[in-house]
């Protein structure tokens, strides 16, 4: 799957789960194949807000976790608050 990380086009998503947390949040989280990648280690800091976009789905919130693998690639989890508490004021 193709989609952008923080302006950062990404051609190896392999995996993307969505979870809700709490009533108000949701963490996605995506994994992304292959060795060292420098551009998206410069994007990878905890507590950095954060954008994925993809062709049937989008992810804007802040980054919560990542682990970088040289040899399994990335996995990178997204915080994000729900729409429909922001509609609402919680």
């Amino acid at each position: 799957m193709h989609g952008t990380f923080n302006g950062l086009p990404l051609k190896n998503i392999i995996a993307t789960t969505t979870s809700e947390e709490a009533p108000t949040f949701t963490r996605t989280t995506f994994r992304v194949l292959g060795g060292g990648n420098r551009k998206l280690e410069d994007r990878l800091h905890l507590g950095d807000e954060a954008t994925l976009i993809l062709s049937s789905s989008e992810a804007d919130g802040r980054i919560v976790a990542f682990v970088a693998d040289f040899h399994n690639g990335y996995e990178i989890t997204i915080e994000s608050q729900r729409r429909e508490s922001v509609r609402r004021g919680k």
